[in-house]
């Protein structure tokens, strides 16, 4: 857009009184550009104890870990290492204390000057939590040497270690292997390291990736899942701690090491250079060596931590210094005075970093603490994102007891421009019949019905000029990269049509999500055609006051989420319930319920959750991870009868998906397709559907590569045009029907990673090392306590293991005995009711152990 002079010419007359009225093309970006400590909401809770390290798990608690302490006591030291979980008392509070603290009592115990481990990498990812432990030698902290990676599947309640090929091995509270010196243990241990001279030790060897931490991204890692699906791991280098490599790997990959990328370099472009030898690893970072009098920062200072900020759609990056008389720190007297503190900020988990803010010394209280190991808390943000809160642990004097603890605080960022902060006047046709009005902080405030959306505060995306006028475009150059546009809702309360005007292309399709006050409204697809759209998110709830926010994200490389204008129409009707964000790029939603079939329906019409758009045609499960699942859903508008449900769906040769049909919330059954590449229809016959039921579809990948692709859905009344007459709708049985027992053959049971062997049994289908498979059914007995007997067959080249799931809560896990032959697996006391979903997962154990399965009596 040009500016309009007359507009512009008032604006500069008008500010002798009012230092800032209107300037609609004011960019107000979000880059942090410095930093306060609020002192005043410093606390300190609970127990000894120190590295506390935070990840968002998937149930909404956060997990933290902690070394050489307590947290219960002000003077134990039981632990060298363990972790705990916090559940918030408010959402919208950091503030608790240790009655909302709870230990993971199952994770092994790693006992204080013992076990000589440390934890400095957690994450909760796609629900499943990883926890990094450091080793070191002897019993006293030192140097670290190896990295044992411990794996839960069940929310903390049940750890594996997981050796360097994946292979992963049950590790109890007291397991005698827990504090195992075995090199077969580690998933990573020594290489090649660097020695340095120590005045204490004399040579000292440090090794590579065994000190680590993981980037966090919202809650269960969804923000980094929706991103680019990679895991990113900082390390410090051997040949220097202020040295800082950086690894990464697909989630699902974490644990076979030979799939992990390790940084080499940015090109010219400022993209990030990956190579799969360890070896070959650059540098990402470069920390600071010394404070500003050239006081000497000890290796133990070279692990940053970074969590993503969506509220500034920033990653952003603390690291903490601590002084010793030399770089080693191993001497007596290591820690003299307080630590540093130094904030930094990327758009990318990848960097470049570029540094905000620096403090020499940094205390809370005292001038006697001794700060170190600063965190970010990955959960508790203010939604603008310029409030988080800050996490460390300190002590008085070398290793006093009186400070060595938990420590929080709020930390508030100052922001600025990306681009620098245009503040011409205001242009031609920015707003209408209101203002747009930038505040002294945070977002532009909008009173109009529409408002162009260079007027906008942006984080991630820059201004374009074209033909047309002015547009703004995603500025990141990396692959999926994404941007954010931001305004106060000045305009009335009430229940509006957002319409989002957009410059599509016809190279990919570029995705745009839509957030009032932090809340996820839904997703939305750019058409493949180069031209001028409109996305419009329909009946949307937005009070004056409330943060609209609009977040892009580019489709690859080169299509790059371009925006023009937004507008706000009065809508009718009460507004949809939001639903959950999805973990992948959806398309086609009608906003939950809205989306209606009578007799067909194409598959992106539906509302979809886990599915993505594919060629504008099509469906496809949006998630990388090995069997995956998306649905699609839609409500029946015909009238009630019996119907034939055909699933019209691409089948492929690498694999075979399954598709389930569910009825009002009621599993009707599952189909496979063939393993051929084919359009196929799979067809569900005697169907009854009342009007106004919802029907719902659910896909599930088979492994990596097979996506479960759906082109449309269609019902049909076994040949008449006309509509069956209604028959009564099914009732569930009581709590006193239903059977005392029942037998399910597996291969008759909803199947996805397994596949059917002699037509007897089923098999994990993946190739992968410890791939995985589902069977699922619904229990026809009535309610009561059950054994559940799994008849299994077992070999005799390993264990593979099967878990035990009723309405997806966990009920256990067997170990297949390792013998060649059928055996039957028992899960005792079992409660259950009629119409529950029974599910098995299998795990093989390794490549070759497929953990089959014949069949399953309840009893």
């Amino acid at each position: 857009m040009q500016p309009n002079i007359t507009t512009l010419t008032r604006a500069i007359g008008f500010a002798a009184f009012l230092p800032v009225l209107f300037s609609a093309e004011t960019v107000f970006a979000a880059t942090p550009t410095g930093l306060t400590l609020d002192k005043s909401t410093h606390q300190t809770i609970g127990g000894r104890g120190d590295n506390w390290t935070l990840t968002w798990a998937k149930d909404g608690s956060t997990l933290v870990t902690m070394d050489d302490g307590n947290w219960f006591s002000d003077t134990a030291n039981t632990y060298s290492h363990t972790v705990y979980r916090i559940n918030y008392p408010s959402s919208t509070s950091s503030n608790f204390s240790m009655s909302n603290v709870s230990r993971l009592s199952n994770y092994p115990t790693f006992s204080y000057k013992k076990s000589c481990s440390f934890g400095y990498g957690l994450l909760a990812v796609d629900g499943v939590i990883y926890s990094m432990v450091s080793r070191c030698e002897g019993v006293n902290w030192n140097q670290f040497y190896g990295m044992k990676l411990l794996k839960s599947y069940d929310n903390g309640s049940t750890w594996y270690r997981v050796d360097k090929n994946g292979g992963e091995d049950y590790m109890g509270a007291w397991d005698s292997e827990r504090d195992s010196r075995d090199s077969s243990e580690y998933f990573f241990y020594k290489g090649n390291g660097v020695t340095h001279w120590d005045s204490a030790k004399g040579n000292v060897t440090y090794y590579p990736f065994v000190y680590n931490t993981f980037v966090q991204a919202g809650k269960d890692y969804q923000h980094g899942l929706q991103r680019d699906g990679y895991i990113y791991i900082y390390s410090p280098d051997p040949s220097h701690a202020s040295k800082v490599n950086m690894a990464r790997v697909k989630h699902y990959d974490i644990g076979v090491r030979a799939n992990w990328e390790y940084f080499t370099r940015y090109d010219s472009n400022g993209n990030p250079q990956w190579t799969k030898d360890i070896n070959q690893r650059g540098v990402a970072y470069s920390l600071r060596r010394t404070d500003s009098n050239g006081n000497p920062i000890s290796w133990y200072s070279g692990l940053p931590d970074i969590v993503y900020n969506p509220g500034l759609g920033k990653y952003i990056m603390v690291n903490g210094g601590m002084y010793a008389k030399t770089y080693n720190g191993l001497d007596a007297g290591k820690n003299n005075g307080s630590g540093s503190l130094t904030f930094y900020s990327s758009d990318n988990p990848y960097g470049p970093w570029k540094e905000f803010k620096h403090i020499d010394h940094f205390t809370a209280t005292s001038s006697t603490e001794r700060t170190y190991q600063p965190k970010l808390d990955p959960k508790n943000m203010s939604s603008d994102g310029r409030q988080m809160n800050l996490i460390w642990s300190d002590h008085a004097g070398p290793f006093a007891t009186k400070y060595y603890t938990f420590n929080q605080m709020k930390i508030n960022l100052s922001v600025g421009s990306d681009g620098g902060g245009s503040t011409g006047g205001g242009s031609g046709g920015g707003t209408t019949g209101g203002t747009t009005t930038p505040p002294a902080s945070g977002p532009v405030k909008v009173t109009a019905s529409s408002v162009e959306a260079e007027a906008l505060t942006l984080s991630g995306y820059s201004v374009e000029g074209g033909s047309s006028g002015s547009v703004v475009k995603v500025a990141s150059s990396s692959h999926n990269g994404t941007g954010s546009l931001s305004m106060i809702f000045g305009r009335a309360s009430g229940n509006y049509d957002v319409n989002v005007r957009v410059l599509a292309e016809n190279d990919g399709q570029s995705t745009l999500k839509l957030y009032v006050n932090g809340k996820y409204i839904a997703t939305k697809t750019f058409p493949k055609v180069a031209n001028f759209a409109t996305l419009s998110f329909g009946n949307v709830a937005i009070n004056s006051g409330d943060t609209v926010k609009i977040v892009g994200q580019k489709d690859g490389y080169a299509t790059f989420a371009r925006v023009d204008s937004i507008a706000f129409a009065a809508a009718g009707g009460t507004s949809t319930p939001a639903p959950t964000e999805p973990t992948g790029n959806t398309g086609g939603s009608n906003g939950g319920s809205t989306a209606t079939v009578v007799s067909s329906i194409e598959a992106e019409t539906m509302s979809l959750s886990g599915f993505s758009v594919e060629q504008s045609s099509r469906i496809k499960v949006s998630s990388s991870a090995a069997n995956a699942s998306g649905s699609a859903k839609a409500t029946f508008n015909g009238n009630s009868g019996s119907y034939t449900v055909n699933i019209d769906a691409i089948a492929e040769d690498d694999g075979q998906s399954t598709i389930e049909l569910h009825v009002g919330g009621k599993l009707i059954g599952a189909k496979r397709l063939s393993r051929v590449a084919r359009d196929e229809t799979l067809a569900f016959t005697g169907v009854y559907i009342a009007k106004g039921q919802e029907l719902k579809i659910v896909g599930h990948k088979d492994g990596y590569a097979t996506f479960a692709r759906i082109d449309r859905v269609r019902i049909e009344s076994g040949g008449s045009t006309s509509q069956p007459a209604p028959t009564p709708t099914p009732t569930e049985p009581t709590s006193g029907e239903g059977s005392s027992s029942m037998e399910m053959e597996a291969e008759s049971m909803a199947l996805s990673g397994y596949g059917i062997e002699s037509n007897a049994r089923i098999a994990v289908s993946s190739s992968a090392h410890n791939g995985t498979g589902f069977a699922s059914f619904t229990s026809k007995v009535k309610s009561g306590t059950y054994t559940l007997g799994v008849k299994v067959l077992a070999e005799d080249d390993g264990q593979s293991k099967v878990s035990l799931y009723v309405d997806g809560a966990y009920m256990g896990q067997q170990s297949f005995p390792r013998v060649v032959g059928y055996r039957t697996l028992n899960f005792t006391n079992v409660a259950l009711k009629y119409g529950q979903t029974i599910k098995l997962v299998g795990q093989k154990d390794g490549y070759a152990t497929r953990a089959r399965i014949d069949k399953i009596n309840i009893d």
